[in-house]
């Protein structure tokens, strides 16, 4: 089978960009023909290059013919409809970001593919009655399951987000600190990697979000499970069923982590933490059943019967217009917060600048009053009187030196 995974932005390496490349790797384990299309490229596509995973950014490099598309943004989406008009078509639903939004027409795709029931409410409620087929995230657990040696103590933290900054990663930072636990960072606010399995084996916990939570599971890690808008605390094989269900959103509970309870929290870890993880990770979420259920999916599916899509170039440019306002918006409240951040920081170097004037001018003011107090001595009769008798000693401790 010829598969073509379309997704906009093959560029970062983030969690849309991770499925891909895992999908395609474990269908080409199953005997499988798979070509990932994106727009844009960067250092994801070269590390997938660098697999052996076939990547391309044109029609031209495109297969002349498929038998299913997997696409994963609308504009992708309504592009591949458009060109194999008689392949199978699947979207997969990451998020509720507009460019990752179900296409509101029913030719687009046959099925949806959801991973979270929060995701799954959301697509079962669009207008087009789309079918919703309810899967687990998949992890490639020979990259990230390798065994490990015994726990450190004091634990090793690793944050691990491309959506962290701020406030919020600096509440990880001061509970570290206050728990005494080492800090490291891995994400698109601190520094980048093709291998986070390497920063999750240096690690004894992960603070993460959805696939970084699970790929730290499959590690043996301890995950606790924190964001920018949330944060569910650690998963464990009682909290896994729920959290699961929310995709490790930090959004699954009504807890409120603060400081004081991620302090606490932090201080509850366990040894035994990462083993249990690891035995969920590797009973609901191998890439290769994931794959496999795909297939299935494809097969079931059959090719469409509706009528090849028309001025799908048209919609698909329309949607990355849409995308890219959305990004804008996006960077200008990034540089927005920046912005803010900064001037809290002139705010207070200025209140420190001021407050050392007014220091400076005291001391000058004491240092005159001092003069003044000097001078007066100076003048005083007893003092030049004392001063001359004075002068003949000072001559003979002087001659008295010079002979020693």
């Amino acid at each position: 089978m010829r598969v073509v995974l379309g997704y906009l932005n093959f560029e970062m390496f983030a969690g849309t960009e991770g499925y891909t490349l895992t999908v395609s790797r474990q269908l080409e384990r199953l005997g499988h023909e798979t070509t990932i299309y994106a727009t844009h490229l960067g250092p994801m596509a070269d590390y997938a290059t660098s697999l052996g995973a076939r990547v391309v950014s044109t029609h031209a490099q495109l297969p002349a013919t498929c038998d299913a598309v997997i696409a994963q943004d609308a504009s992708t989406a309504y592009q591949l409809a458009g060109l194999y008009p008689e392949a199978v078509r699947v979207f997969v639903m990451h998020s509720r970001f507009p460019l990752q939004s179900l296409p509101q027409l029913s030719e687009i795709c046959s099925a949806v593919v959801v991973m979270n029931d929060r995701l799954r409410r959301r697509a079962e409620h669009v207008a087009v009655g789309t079918e919703v087929v309810r899967l687990r995230q998949p992890i490639d657990l020979v990259r990230f399951g390798g065994r490990r040696g015994r726990p450190r103590r004091p634990p090793r933290v690793l944050s691990l987000s491309n959506y962290l900054y701020g406030a919020r990663e600096q509440m990880i930072e001061a509970a570290c600190v206050e728990a005494g636990f080492a800090l490291s960072r891995l994400g698109a606010h601190s520094e980048t990697s093709p291998h986070p399995e390497h920063a999750i084996s240096g690690a004894d916990i992960v603070i993460s979000l959805g696939r970084g939570a699970i790929e730290a599971m499959a590690a043996g890690r301890a995950a606790y499970i924190f964001g920018p808008v949330g944060g569910d605390g650690w998963v464990t094989p009682g909290s896994y069923p729920e959290l699961e269900r929310d995709g490790f959103s930090g959004r699954a509970t009504d807890t409120v982590v603060d400081l004081r309870r991620l302090v606490a929290d932090l201080g509850d870890w366990q040894e035994g933490m990462g083993e249990s993880n690891r035995e969920l990770a590797w009973a609901h979420h191998d890439a290769e059943a994931h794959a496999i259920e795909l297939v299935d999916l494809i097969a079931r599916l059959g090719p469409p019967c509706t009528p090849p899509v028309k001025h799908a170039e048209e919609l698909a440019r329309l949607v990355r217009m849409e995308w890219h306002e959305f990004g804008r918006a996006q960077a200008a409240l990034l540089e927005n917060h920046r912005a803010r951040a900064r001037i809290d920081e002139l705010s207070a170097e200025l209140t420190e600048l001021r407050d050392a004037a007014q220091r400076s001018a005291g001391l000058e003011l004491e240092l005159r009053e001092t003069h003044a107090r000097l001078a007066a001595l100076l003048n005083l009769r007893r003092f030049r009187l004392a001063s001359q008798v004075a002068k003949p000693l000072d001559r003979l401790r002087s001659l008295w030196r010079a002979m020693s």
